[in-house]
């Protein structure tokens, strides 16, 4: 990473709200497209980008108050993540109600 990268992201003002302002360096339109759907385009982007910088830094700030109360809602959201991928769907039902099936059926029938 660059040296101004990575003091941006040490000060703080790497995800500010000013980082999208149209500082020295931001995306700049042709005279031919400003006013037009390009424009307005361009201008939703920035701003979707800036709101998505001004939440970060929020919760940044939020989570440097509160470090036991940011941990317990980072390990909850885990929680709640990790549940829902292993969480069982019919089709897994299914396949395992067909395995047991056909177990059963290879056992003999005085034992069952």
């Amino acid at each position: 990473m660059s040296d101004s990268l990575v003091r941006r992201m040490r000060e703080g003002t790497f995800f500010s709200p000013q980082a999208f302002n149209g500082k020295k360096g931001a995306l700049s339109l042709p005279d031919k497209w400003r006013g037009g759907r390009t424009e307005k385009f361009v201008n939703y982007w920035r701003n979707v980008a800036r709101d998505y910088a001004e939440a970060a830094q929020e919760t940044r700030e939020i989570c440097r108050r509160r470090p036991r109360r940011a941990a317990a809602a980072a390990m909850a959201a885990a929680a709640t993540m990790v549940a829902a991928a292993t969480n069982p769907d019919e089709r897994d039902f299914e396949d395992a109600f067909v395995s047991h099936g056909q177990e059963l059926a290879c056992t003999p029938d005085a034992i069952r």
